[in-house]
């Protein structure tokens, strides 16, 4: 590797390495459909490079998941000049253990308590949602699920500091068709998105990013000022070149799949 990316890059990776926390990743990283406990076949992620900021020739750690739900469960770990095999970036608090502390701020937490849930980790009710109190992100991320839960889509996003136009995307076919119903049904921890799409523009020098909630439905998030404009995309968001929020970013945690509604 020295040989090959030279010393400076050697050693970064040979850091990233001495901290690289395979549970932490593992815990993290996405399951197959229907409830399995199996990880999702044929992903690759990157593991952001602990640079400030990131060019297609950064070379980084990438993690690729199985290629079979019932076979062997084993990741393999590779290294890459981004160029050559762009991946989805998961953020070093996902996988790397001098970064883990900073899981807690990344899902909305404050210094006293994470979104639906106490000071204790007693789940707060969900009927307790749309009164939560104050300007921190737990309480205003369960005004944004209470908000969600009652239809009100643009404000459930506006108290998680984004401004959504609500103008759905078109469809091509009917089955590409993206009704309202369907996004309100998307779980997505909104609250973590607008500081996770700053940072990932900011650190590949790009205007917007892409958040993928499914196969017809994507949100393309801008950083504007104090908000992040938010618009949605249908089936041909899928861009090879573009920034996207990694699934274990954007998701409800699973550890809150009990308590958070909306």
């Amino acid at each position: 590797m020295r040989l090959r990316y030279g010393s400076e890059t050697a050693d970064r990776i040979a850091d990233e390495l001495a901290g690289f926390a395979p549970d932490l990743l593992r815990w993290h990283l996405p399951r197959a459909l229907g409830g399995r406990t199996s990880l999702a076949t044929g992903l690759t992620f990157t593991l952001a490079p602990r640079v400030e900021r990131v060019a297609p020739d950064t070379v980084a750690l990438q993690v690729e998941l199985p290629k079979t739900v019932d076979g062997s469960q084993r990741l393999r770990l590779t290294i890459a000049p981004l160029r050559d095999t762009p991946a989805t970036e998961l953020p070093g608090y996902l996988w790397h253990a001098d970064e883990a502390a900073g899981l807690r701020r990344a899902y909305g937490g404050s210094t006293s308590r994470l979104p639906f849930l106490t000071a204790d980790g007693t789940p707060v009710p969900v009927d307790a949602y749309a009164a939560a109190v104050g300007d921190e992100p737990p309480a205003r991320a369960e005004r944004a699920a209470a908000r969600q839960a009652a239809g009100d889509l643009a404000g459930a996003w506006r108290e998680a500091g984004m401004d959504l136009d609500e103008t759905l995307p078109n469809a091509r076919y009917s089955y590409y068709e993206v009704t309202r119903e369907l996004v309100l049904a998307k779980r997505l921890h909104l609250i973590a998105l607008a500081p996770a799409a700053r940072e990932l523009a900011r650190r590949h020098g790009v205007e917007s990013v892409l958040l993928s909630a499914d196969w017809r439905l994507g949100f393309l998030l801008t950083p504007d000022g104090d908000t992040v404009r938010v618009r949605m995309t249908g089936e041909d968001h899928r861009r090879a070149d573009a920034r996207s929020l990694a699934e274990p970013v954007h998701r409800v945690p699973r550890i809150w799949s009990c308590c958070a509604r909306g």
